[in-house]
């Protein structure tokens, strides 16, 4: 009996042992199989992560080619607004040149005279001709000797005249101030047709030098240059002295910075030495 109890107690603590070790390798298969559901776990989110990654990506890419399309839409519509403003512009400005009329009187004998009648770019051709038979030196002198209208100019002919400088003086013909003062008493006659001229060419030009759509010098040059190419030679001439007046103190620069004159006949001016108003950049 005493052997069958310790063969009890034998397989009892045997029994407890195996279960205890089956317990153990329960225990680590369960935790096995956890790893393994983390390790997926992990992986999948990893994946999902990447998937995640490449969406935003994509996502990215395509909002940014959203953006650059909308845009390439938004300047290409701001650009056509541009243009057709533009050529509105220019459309007036043709139909300011299409109504100019002027007229003059020539003696036929000696006692008839005959209306001649000049219209559109035909006035330009009649004002060079009066602008150019006006230039006399009686009538500079004329100018030279009355009061000027700025006090600068005032304290020159009066230092002049108290004072004389050691060098020469230059001639009315060549001094701007009187050619100012010539121009100015050749346009007051004439500012109804002339000042609704130039202004609204001012304002082309400006509406180009003052976009935001045409964002480099290149461009903007472009487009003053198609409303240079309608400008005939006697309006040139005419742009010439206009650009130096009182009346254009803003539009000279922009014809200095978009040589507006390039394509100016210098042996038209009244004095070939008075090309030296403007700077180079003006005939360029």
């Amino acid at each position: 009996m005493a052997n069958l109890g310790n063969f009890g107690s034998y397989a009892q603590g045997t029994v407890a042992s195996l279960w205890s070790l089956g317990a153990l390798f329960f225990l680590y298969a369960t935790l096995l199989g956890q790893r393994r559901q983390i390790d997926q776990q992990e992986s999948q989110l990893e994946q999902q992560r990447l998937q995640f990654g490449a969406e935003q990506k994509r996502q990215k890419l395509e909002n940014e080619q959203q953006e650059k399309q909308f845009q390439f839409q938004q300047n290409a519509m701001q650009l056509q607004n541009f243009g057709t403003s533009f050529f509105q512009l220019l459309q007036i400005f043709s139909q300011i040149i299409t109504d100019l009329i002027d007229y003059r009187q020539v003696p036929i004998n000696m006692k008839e005279r005959q209306t001649i009648t000049y219209e559109r770019r035909q006035c330009f051709t009649l004002w060079y001709i009066l602008l150019k038979e006006g230039f006399r030196d009686a009538a500079l002198e004329d100018i030279a000797n009355v009061k000027i209208p700025t006090s600068k100019a005032e304290e020159h002919l009066v230092n002049v005249q108290e004072n004389p400088p050691k060098g020469p003086l230059p001639t009315p013909r060549t001094d701007e101030r009187i050619i100012k003062l010539y121009y100015k008493a050749f346009y007051e006659p004439r500012q109804e047709l002339l000042g609704h001229y130039f202004r609204i060419m001012y304002h082309i030009v400006k509406f180009v030098d003052s976009s935001s759509v045409l964002q480099t010098y290149e461009e903007k040059r472009r487009y003053v240059s198609l409303l240079r190419a309608q400008l005939s030679a006697h309006e040139l001439l005419l742009l010439f002295y206009n650009g130096i007046s009182t009346k254009a103190i803003k539009f000279k620069p922009l014809i200095e910075k978009y040589g507006l004159l390039e394509h100016l006949d210098r042996r038209l001016l009244l004095d070939e030495s008075h090309s030296h108003f403007y700077k180079a950049s003006a005939y360029k």
